[in-house]
This record gives structure tokens, C-alpha cells and sequence, in this order.
């Protein structure tokens, strides 16, 4: 569907005070993110907050079925070597499916070894419902196969005071088999519109080891990152971070230096990994953590962003 020469993703409208947001809805057929890597749910369009606007399209043009090209709070739950279950992928064969939290049921391909960036074929989207409110949209997937069976509850949920919002997950584990993934969310951050470069900086809880090399185009001066150069478009640079510790690293502060707004994230659980990812159009502080459910087990977390402008 097209409005004013425009895609009309589905999408539902939340307001707390001074907060704004539009937050699209997961489809099969017409969502604005159809992709295999990220979860549908919770991905937010646009954030508006004392004149300020938070995220946007991080890759153009948008293809809605790119494995890449979610956008802002997108999550990922995702398969991982230190698991020897992984929801069906490590004992599945080629052209078999595997389950993909927030997703569906993906074919596996001729590769041994998952990867993220891989088009894996959706053979079974997973099933939605969607509940809004004024301020909070609640998103529910339920799915099972060989075993393996979750009901997945998320809440995007805006507050006025503090001016934030939080994203409350509730994975419950209702099959056989242990639910074993990593989680994060890959925080596509882009503030005022204006491009990442010498003009935003970035504060962690930590002095981190970079694991790559940053191209000179950014540096840490202890625990906070400044850029050195303007980004070339679809200039893309990534690090594993190390000299975290995973009891007190699980948050990340990012400023736009000239218009004076920023955001703090901050997630409840212990970091196992944490990644940074950054472009011209999006600066991505990703902490990952695990996740663990036991047969008949349900487990909780919550990331908080808190809105900030001035300092």
C-alpha cells in the first residue's frame, strides 16, 4: 500500500507527554521488516522528544526483505557456537527448517555455521498479535516445532517522566528442549538527522580493548569514543570490544555533540559480548547478553532508554 507516493507500512501511534513515537507492526505480506535476521516486533519509525527526532532509514533504499535493513531498536535473537542447541539449526540439514525467535521457521542452507547476514528462506513466518494503548504496544509470538515451543511477549512502552522508553521482553519456554540464544539490540541510532562523524560522541561504562582496527576514523580517549574524519558514505566499521566487565558494562550513552540530545541505554542483564557498528547513518552500541529458559521457565529483561538534551 502507498500513500503520497510512499510505502504505508502498517504501523501503530504512541504518545506519553512530550514523547512521541510510531512503532510498525510485523507483517508477512506488508511490513516495513521482513527480513530473517532481526525480530519483527518493536521496531520503532520514528522517535520525537522536545523538538528533537531519533532514528531513521539507516540503509537506502529500503528493500523490506534485506536481512539488513531494520532499523533503530531492532533485536536479534541469534544462533551461537556456545550452544550446543540452538533451536533446531545445529541438527537440522540442509533445506531443513530451524526456528528464528521473532521471526519463523528458516531453511537452513548447505552451510555448516549460521550467519547472520544470510538470506535464509522464511519458510514459515512466525504468527502475530498486536495490542495498543496510548502509550504502549504489546507484541505476542507464539511458535513450536521439533521440540522446541516459546510464547514471546514484547513491550514497547514510552514514558514522559523520565522522557524515555522502555522495550520489556518475556520469553517463555512451553516445549521440550532448552531455548538457548544470544540477544541484542543492534540500537540504529541516528539523532536531529544529522550524519555520525566528528559531530556525536559516544560514552561506555568501560575503557574497552578494541578488537579491529577503526580505520583512524574514530578513537577511544578512555571511555569515550571521538571521531577524527567524516565517514565516507557507505563507509561501514565494526569492533568486538573487550575489558568489559559483564555485571556493570550493559549501557552505552550516545550525544549529538552539536544539537545537545542524547540518549542512555541501559539493559538489566550481564553482558556476554559487546559489539560497536557505525556509518554514516547510524552510530550502534550493541551489548549482548544470554539467554537461557528451561523447559516450563520464563525469563525477563528490559532495556531502558533515557532522553536527555542540554548536556
Amino acid at each position: 500500500m502507498k500513500k503520497n507516493g510512499a510505502v504505508n507500512y502498517p504501523k501503530v501511534k504512541l504518545r506519553d507527554g512530550s514523547v512521541e513515537a510510531t512503532v510498525f507492526s510485523p507483517d508477512a505480506s506488508s511490513g516495513y521488516y521482513r527480513g530473517a535476521r532481526f525480530d519483527w516486533s518493536g521496531v520503532i519509525e520514528e522517535l520525537c522528544w522536545n523538538k528533537h527526532v531519533f532514528f531513521a532509514d539507516w540503509k537506502t533504499p529500503h528493500d523490506p526483505c534485506d536481512p539488513e535493513a531494520s532499523r533503530s531498536t531492532a533485536e536479534e535473537f541469534r544462533v551461537h557456537l556456545c550452544f550446543k542447541t540452538s533451536l533446531g539449526f545445529n541438527e537440522a540439514g540442509a533445506a531443513d527448517p530451524f526456528i528464528k525467535i521473532g521471526v519463523g521457521l528458516l531453511e537452513k542452507d548447505k552451510e555448516k555455521d549460521y550467519r547472520f547476514w544470510q538470506s535464509y528462506r522464511i519458510a514459515v513466518p512466525g504468527k502475530w498479535t498486536v495490542d495498543s494503548g496510548r502509550n504502549q504496544v504489546t507484541f505476542i509470538q507464539t511458535l513450536s516445532f521439533g521440540g522446541h515451543a516459546y510464547v514471546y511477549h514484547k513491550q514497547v512502552i514510552l514514558r514522559n517522566s523520565p522522557p524515555g522508553f522502555d522495550i520489556v521482553h518475556q520469553l517463555k519456554n512451553t516445549g521440550e528442549k532448552p531455548v538457548e540464544n544470544i540477544h541484542y539490540c543492534h540500537n540504529f541510532f541516528i539523532i536531529d538527522r544529522q550524519p555520525i562523524g566528528p559531530g556525536y560522541s559516544l560514552e561506555l561504562p568501560f575503557a574497552p580493548e578494541l578488537k579491529r582496527n577503526l580505520s583512524g576514523s574514530a578513537v577511544f580517549n578512555g571511555k569515550i569514543l571521538e571521531f577524527k574524519r567524516e565517514l565516507a558514505p557507505g563507509e561501514m566499521l565494526f569492533s568486538e570490544l573487550g575489558n568489559f566487565t559483564a555485571g556493570s558494562s550493559n549501557s552505552a550513552i550516545i550525544r549529538n555533540i552539536k544539537t545537545g540530545a542524547g540518549v542512555k541505554i541501559t539493559g538489566d542483564l550481564p553482558v556476554k559480548e559487546y559489539n560497536l557498528f557505525f556509518t554514516l547513518t547510524a552510530m550502534c552500541p550493541e551489548p549482548i547478553v544470554e539467554i537461557r529458559v528451561m523447559p516450563g521457565e520464563e525469563k525477563f529483561w528490559v532495556n531502558k532508554y533515557d532522553l536527555f538534551s542540554g548536556g
